[in-house]
């Protein structure tokens, strides 16, 4: 995904300034008709912005290749890896967790933890396996079932495939 976008914008940023360059007409946009150098300023722009998008690529493909990709789980709490442009990890107690949801886009899947503090998200993608993904929201159901509070309960994934702390 990544190096499909360093190509998709790095050769967009090519052509564009291959276009801006060498661009003697005008342009017309939904009815909207430039001057031969108001055409010129749209294709650097276009550069410009397809150049920024090449280098936050560059940028997420380091993050992740020098970032470390784990989830630990303790007694008491989940430990997730810092986020892209983040250096801290995030810690989340298992009691502090109100809710479970497990999404599906496409063939994607996202386990959504809403916490008193916000909510985190854990990607399919970043997992081995859909079996680890499975795996994996087990156990932490299993440990929010455990450490919730008395007055409250977490109960099964319901048929939206959420997990729900009842009061």
């Amino acid at each position: 995904m990544i190096l499909t976008g360093i190509f998709l914008f790095g050769g967009a940023a090519i052509v564009l300034r291959q276009t801006a360059s060498t661009n003697d007409r005008g342009l017309i946009l939904d009815g909207l008709a430039f001057s031969v150098t108001e055409a010129t300023y749209i294709y650097w722009l276009l550069c410009a912005a397809s150049v920024c998008f090449v280098l936050a690529f560059i940028g997420l493909a380091i993050a992740r290749r020098h970032g470390p990709q784990w989830i630990r789980l303790t007694d008491r709490s989940i430990i997730l890896p810092p986020h892209n442009w983040s250096r801290t990890q995030t810690e989340i107690p298992y009691s502090a967790i109100t809710a479970l949801q497990i999404r599906t886009v496409r063939r994607l899947r996202f386990l959504t933890l809403v916490h008193q503090t916000g909510k985190s998200v854990i990607l399919s993608s970043k997992l081995r396996s859909a079996g680890e993904f499975d795996r994996l929201t087990g156990l932490i159901a299993e440990n929010v079932r455990r450490c919730a509070p008395q007055a409250g309960r977490i109960d099964g994934p319901d048929s939206a495939g959420d997990v729900r702390r009842q009061a």
